[in-house]
This record gives structure tokens, C-alpha cells and sequence, in this order.
């Protein structure tokens, strides 16, 4: 399989962040990805290509212009996080630019500093390195790739996530067949659910109950979408502690969803915390049912894109995404 990393993604790296009350050492560290791809180059299925380029991020198709160019032009000699944020969405503005930040920042845990735009630019262009080889040799492929990306929607950003890898992907890929979105993060993916809410692209979360996880406000099974939308977002959610035999039965039904639907290609937005022992989260799933859900997806039969999300036990997550990705070399 190949294994496509942004090669700069090590210049984005806050030393802290703002969680529930405490200032905290940041926990979406290179050595995510560095630990992942350490791993990986010891199988040899895997095959690692590095991407250097850039892409200019005002023409992703799937986020607010203008928040993307307050990225762009953002010059900050250090890590920031706004202290006021724009609950209300008031058209009016601060002229400078970390207050600004306040009108699409949900959270105080996503700082963003002298190099993030220079990280994102260079996400957008491993993404379309990843998107040329799976159209052309219908192959699956894995984004080794942070920061993450779900948590960020049409207009907002948050939970560590800037732009929406998977959704970026996503709308690249639409133009050559149909598009199922497949979200096992364990916490829901409100960015994505955010972009493609109101289109026939079909979403499925599998997540952590949001009446007691973050993203908190988002993932409620209710949420089915809206106009030409509806009937095309999925989320099923799991109580604290779901082990194994609650979590596959739950992915079985989604994955019955998703051939029903018969897509072209299939993205898959990985979470390696819903891992037992993640920081982050709190289900019950050993490797052994890590390597069962990839199993389990493979199954369908369709190009996947695997793009990495959370996963945050630095000492287990190579292992971890080696586990889940060994069955879609097959």
C-alpha cells in the first residue's frame, strides 16, 4: 500500500494547549505521524512516498474563502489562541488578525502558529498526490497525514483540525464517481458532517455519545441532513466503555448503508482512539479488533482513502494503524 506523508508536517508543532481548565502539553504531536511511519517502513506492504509541494489553499472547494485567507494571512512569531470568540457569527470584524481568529475557532485547544499555513498548503498538495494514484490505479492509499482535519467544517476549525482533509479529498474525488464518507474516529466528525450536511454525499460517524465527548454540540442521530441532503448523514453513537461486539455491530450496519449506496470510491476518516488504552477515548477495542474493523471494511471492495485522524497513544499508534491497514494490502 502507499503511504503518502506531508513531508513539512513536522513545522506545526504548539508546545501547549488549553483543555477543560488546564494548560496542557499538546497532544496532536508530530510524533503521531512519526511513530506511524517508523512502523510502517519496517512492512514491507507499505510503500512510503513523502510529499514536499504546495497547493494553494484558496482553491480547496470546501471551506469559507475568507477564512482561508486570514490564514494565509496571518503572521505570528508565536502559537495563538483568541480569547474572544464570535458566538453570535456578526458579519463585523477586529481588524487584527488573532481577534479575527475568533470568528472561526470553536474550541481553545487548536493554536495556530508561524508555520501552519505552510503545513496546510503542503496537506493540500499530499492530498492530491494520494487522489491521483488511487483514481488511477483504483488502488487503496493511506494519508499519513496531521493535523487532522474533521473537526474543521465549512466556516469554523477546531479540535485540532484546520482544514478537512477528508472532506477536501472527498470533493476531489467526486468528480470522477460516487463518494461514501466513512467516519471511525471516536469523536464525531462535525467538521465534515458541517460541508457535505445540505449534498447527496453519503456520511456515516461512528462515535462516542456526544451528550458526554467532544465535539459536544454535533453528532446527534437526529442529524440526518437537509435538502438535497437528507437521508444522507449518518451518526451512530456509542455509550462510554462499548466494547468490541457493540462497536462491529454498529459498523456492520454502517457498512450495509454504504454498499447500498454503491460508491465509486470510499474515504475513510481513521481515528486510532478508539483504541482501548487512547487518552482520548474510552472504548473497549484491543488490536486484535482493530485488525477486525479493517477487515471488515475491506470487505466491500471499493478504492479506499484511508486519512489518518486521532489516535493518541504515542507508544502503541504504529502498531496500532499497522494493525488496521495490513488487511486493505490484500
Amino acid at each position: 500500500m502507499k503511504v503518502f506523508v506531508p513531508k513539512r508536517h513536522l513545522l506545526h508543532s504548539p508546545e501547549k494547549e488549553y483543555k477543560n481548565g488546564i494548560y496542557r502539553s499538546y497532544r496532536e504531536s508530530p510524533d503521531r505521524i512519526e511513530k506511524i511511519i517508523h512502523t510502517l517502513r519496517n512492512n514491507e506492504k507499505f510503500s512510503i512516498v513523502e510529499c514536499e509541494g504546495s497547493e494553494d489553499l484558496i482553491k480547496n472547494n470546501v471551506h469559507e474563502n475568507r477564512m482561508i485567507q486570514l490564514f494565509k494571512d496571518i503572521n505570528f512569531k508565536n502559537y495563538i489562541i483568541p480569547d474572544t470568540f464570535n458566538i453570535k457569527r456578526k458579519s463585523k470584524e477586529p481588524i487584527e488578525h488573532e481577534f479575527m481568529l475568533g470568528s472561526y475557532l470553536f474550541d481553545t485547544a487548536t493554536p495556530f502558529g508561524p508555520e501552519t499555513y505552510n503545513v496546510l498548503e503542503n496537506l493540500l498538495y499530499t492530498i492530491k498526490q494520494s487522489i491521483k494514484y488511487l483514481r488511477r490505479n483504483k488502488k487503496n492509499a493511506y494519508l499519513a497525514i496531521r493535523p487532522p482535519g474533521h473537526h474543521a467544517g465549512y466556516d469554523f476549525f477546531g479540535g485540532n483540525c484546520y482544514i478537512n482533509n477528508a472532506a477536501i479529498a472527498s470533493s476531489l474525488l467526486k468528480k470522477y464517481g460516487k463518494v461514501a464518507i466513512l467516519d471511525i474516529d471516536y469523536h464525531h466528525g462535525n467538521g465534515t458532517q458541517d460541508i457535505f450536511y445540505y449534498t447527496n454525499t453519503l456520511y456515516i460517524s461512528i462515535h462516542a455519545d456526544p451528550a458526554y465527548e467532544f465535539p459536544y454540540f454535533w453528532g446527534y442521530e437526529d442529524e440526518a441532513g437537509e435538502g438535497e441532503g437528507y437521508g444522507f448523514n449518518y451518526n451512530i453513537h456509542l455509550q462510554k466503555n462499548s466494547a468490541k461486539k457493540e462497536y462491529l455491530f454498529e459498523l456492520k450496519n454502517a457498512l450495509e448503508i454504504i454498499s447500498s449506496y454503491s460508491p465509486t470510491f470510499l474515504v475513510l476518516s481513521l481515528g486510532l482512539n478508539i483504541y482501548k488504552d487512547d487518552p482520548t477515548g474510552s472504548f473497549d477495542i484491543n488490536r486484535d479488533g482493530l485488525n477486525e474493523i479493517g477487515i471488515l471494511i475491506n470487505i466491500l471492495n471499493i478504492p479506499t482513502l484511508i486519512v489518518q485522524e486521532g489516535g493518541y497513544n504515542i507508544n502503541d499508534i504504529g502498531k496500532n494503524a499497522e494493525a488496521i491497514l495490513e488487511p486493505f494490502n490484500e
